[in-house]
């Protein structure tokens, strides 16, 4: 276990590895505001520093291009945006029309050849379409009619095809305040994109001849610079080919090996265990058009830049696993991508993890945080007229003089009760 900041007084958001794996990204407001910290996975050497926007804002979901050269992310003003390590140049992609309510590490996809960026955007009519951006040309496409709700976009890893998921039955449920429409579960199918015009659809017609038998080829050490993407938009829509899935609740796609998909399902309200996580992971292979699950209880799920290992968070009924947010009991596991989760398989053992802990410098940063949430969130820019940076001050002394973690929320109740 490594610790590499070390930094008690000081927020550390969302970190995302490197595909070349010497990098670790994150959001850190060391400086006040939060900004893109890139730091070596050894712990040696300053991290390097880009400032963002400038302003008070807060940031999420970090994904590295596989060249790791450059980081997509978003924030809460509902942008998305790319910075180049070796410049620090910060560029706009695209803003949404709303704010998502969740699934923004996983509405995003870097192209095998980092040179376009997939993402679901939302539009007025609050659902998403599938948009493709070209670093080149600095332009954006939409590539889907926006006729269904599409999110969770995923490259091929020969950049052949673009696969994601769409629903026609998610509109009534999308209004979080209205109940009326909750009691339906929403399906979502897999598709995939074909890119080139040229190229032959992923699941061509299947023929029940017998196959002339083939000289086995001798293995080839595999490529590791990937080719060009190419993308003709031309006739786009007309190459968007439904894959032989189920349509289920999918709340996640990944993109392995080439032809081989990754699909969290969330399962219904009826077929929830308690004692576990409410999530299903399964694989479909083009080659043989089989889904295989798995892993069950799953609450969170990674693959590795190769696509060869899986990150794993598991809900378990063990009192002596670590709790996450929920307050369940957890597990990580490290495993093989291809095959099925084996129990007791890739354990992580987090019990020895040990950190330091300075309570007055968590307190001050955490007041910090909390005008910060304030600036960012508050539906009013101009706070009803109050003074943010005074009030801030005014209150700011009685901080040194905590005792314990109530009397910081007794702080908090005070300068924010109307």
């Amino acid at each position: 276990i490594r610790n590499l900041t070390r930094t008690p007084g000081v927020m550390e958001r969302t970190p995302a590895w490197s595909a070349d794996g010497q990098w670790v990204a994150y959001f850190s407001d060391e400086s006040g505001e939060y900004a893109l910290h890139v730091k070596p996975q050894t712990g040696e050497g300053a991290a390097k520093k880009f400032p963002l926007a400038g302003k008070s804002a807060f940031y999420f979901a970090p994904r590295w291009s596989p060249d790791s050269k450059q980081i997509a992310f978003s924030d809460n003003q509902l942008n998305l945006w790319r910075v180049e390590i070796a410049s620090g140049e910060l560029t706009k992609i695209d803003t949404d029309a709303f704010y998502p309510f969740e699934g923004l590490d996983r509405d995003l996809a870097w192209s095998p050849d980092s040179k376009w960026i997939a993402y679901a955007k939302f539009l007025p009519n609050r659902l998403h379409v599938i948009s493709l951006y070209s670093l080149e040309s600095g332009g954006n496409t939409q590539v889907t009619d926006g006729l269904s709700d599409a999110r969770y976009p995923a490259f091929d890893r020969d950049g052949t095809y673009l696969y994601f998921t769409a629903s026609t039955n998610y509109g009534p449920t999308m209004h979080p305040l209205d109940m009326t429409s909750d009691e339906h579960q929403v399906t979502r199918s897999v598709y995939a994109l074909v890119l080139p015009s040229d190229a032959a659809s992923p699941v061509p017609p299947e023929s029940d001849e017998e196959k002339p038998a083939t000289p086995t080829p001798e293995a080839k050490k595999e490529e590791r610079v990937p080719k060009l993407l190419r993308v003709d938009f031309a006739g786009i829509s007309q190459r968007i080919v439904a894959l032989p899935v189920p349509a289920r609740n999918y709340v996640n796609l990944a993109a392995g090996r080439a032809g081989v998909i990754y699909l969290v399902e969330e399962a219904s309200e009826s077929a929830r265990n308690p004692n576990q996580g409410i999530n299903t992971l399964s694989k479909f292979d083009l080659k043989t058009r089989r889904v295989e699950r798995l892993a069950e209880g799953v609450e969170s799920f990674d693959l590795s830049a190769n696509g060869e290992k899986m990150l794993l968070s598991l809900k378990r009924g063990d009192k002596d696993q670590p709790r996450e947010g929920s307050g369940e009991p957890s597990e990580w596991v490290i495993a093989p991508a291809d095959t099925p989760l084996k129990i007791g398989q890739g354990l992580l053992h987090l019990a020895a993890m040990e950190v330091n802990v300075d309570p007055p410098a968590e307190w001050k940063q955490m007041y910090r945080d909390v005008w910060r949430i304030e600036r960012s969130y508050f539906y009013d820019p101009h706070l009803h007229g109050l003074d943010a940076a005074a009030a801030e001050q005014r209150y700011e002394p009685y901080v040194a003089t905590l005792a314990s973690r109530d009397d910081l929320n007794y702080i908090f109740q005070e300068m924010l009760a109307p």
